[in-house]
């Protein structure tokens, strides 16, 4: 059998430069989740509050902040860690 669901991340080397990724430091970035904005010209949440902001020092660190409502993206709070 085949999955049909697709990959849940996507390969670092593979993003446009103006989304200032760090290509060497790991091979996978988490793959936004459909959204208002388009795929392919967004950033995660959990990439930013990670690698960006730097407020956490890993992934399960990160997905605690998230969780529990601390961030605003156009006036929502979102608790989902892969919104675009």
């Amino acid at each position: 059998m085949t999955r049909h669901a697709g990959q849940k991340r996507v390969k670092r080397l593979n993003t446009p430069k103006y989304l200032q990724i760090k290509r060497k430091h790991g091979t996978f970035l988490v793959k936004p989740s459909s959204g208002p904005h388009p795929s392919r010209f967004c950033l995660t949440l959990l990439h930013v509050v990670r690698d960006l902001l730097k407020l956490a020092d890993d992934h399960r660190e990160a997905k605690k902040l998230i969780g529990k409502g601390y961030f605003k993206v156009d006036g929502r709070i979102i608790k989902d860690t892969s919104f675009p």
